[in-house]
């Protein structure tokens, strides 16, 4: 007796089965294809992705190896070719080409790259203040400046510490803030920068023996 009703259950099931197959089967298979065709497109996109990168690793290390030979233009060209793409590279090849302006003396051009990677929302933060510090350093090591910019980079840097900012950028920063200070002639602002970052204890040893030297030549 119970096998006939183990029988009847079965076919039933196999009834239910069916209409819901027939009902939905095709509905389903047009989401497993969905799926599967959708799982094939991500694994290659990310395959896209990382020969990309690995492409643009290598001539990033090209143009290093060119740079270190001395050969400059090449290294533009292949500098300039990331620069297109939005990702790490680009930011890096942007960083390369303002320091190989700097060793061609064009410091203009340089600053104005500085300046563009700082004003860039897409860069993280944290590279826009360092191209600001590099941007300030060039600033300052220029013989004739107007004292117009070297105010406006120094209230940049200023200002630019309002955003959050790890303790040894803000501690360069700072720095630089106290140079510029000393190039506008403004003595007591720079004094007063100095004796903030010694009387900080969590700035570097090295930082603080060098600005205390500095306030002895000052005083």
């Amino acid at each position: 007796m119970n096998e006939i009703f183990r029988e009847i259950e079965e076919d039933i099931r196999r009834d239910q089965m069916s209409k819901i197959w027939k009902k939905y089967g095709s509905w389903l298979l047009t989401i497993i294809l969905a799926i599967i065709l959708l799982t094939v497109i991500l694994v290659w996109w990310r395959q896209q992705q990382e020969n990309q990168q690995y492409e643009r690793a290598i001539i990033y290390q090209n143009a290093q190896d060119i740079i270190a030979s001395g050969n400059y233009t090449n290294a533009e060209d292949l500098l300039l070719n990331l620069v297109k793409y939005e990702d790490g590279y680009s930011m890096l090849a942007r960083f390369e080409l303002a320091a190989l302006r700097v060793k061609s003396g064009k410091l203009e051009a340089a600053i104005n790259l500085y300046k563009g990677i700082s004003e860039d929302q897409g860069v993280f933060y944290p590279y826009r203040q360092l191209s600001m510090i590099k941007q300030a350093l060039l600033l300052i090591g220029m013989p004739e400046i107007n004292a117009d910019s070297l105010a406006d980079m120094n209230r940049t840097l200023e200002k630019s510490l309002k955003a959050p900012t790890p303790l040894a950028l803000a501690l360069s920063i700072n720095e630089v803030r106290i140079l510029l200070h000393l190039k506008l002639g403004q003595i007591l602002e720079a004094k007063q920068g100095i004796i903030r970052i010694i009387d900080n204890p969590n700035a570097p040893v090295n930082m603080r023996r060098r600005l205390t030297e500095l306030l002895k030549t000052i005083e």
